[in-house]
């Protein structure tokens, strides 16, 4: 589409964005992994 091409900056940011999301949610699973882990 014209719109994703006069703003390609928006659509590299949104897919940053969308990549940082899952990291957070990946390491956020880890933490709480470890937390269980040391808990036991």
């Amino acid at each position: 589409p014209p719109v994703a091409c006069s703003q390609p900056g928006k659509v590299e940011e949104g897919r940053a964005n969308a990549m940082e999301v899952v990291e957070k949610r990946m390491a956020g699973k880890v933490e709480e992994k470890r937390m269980a882990g040391k808990k036991v």
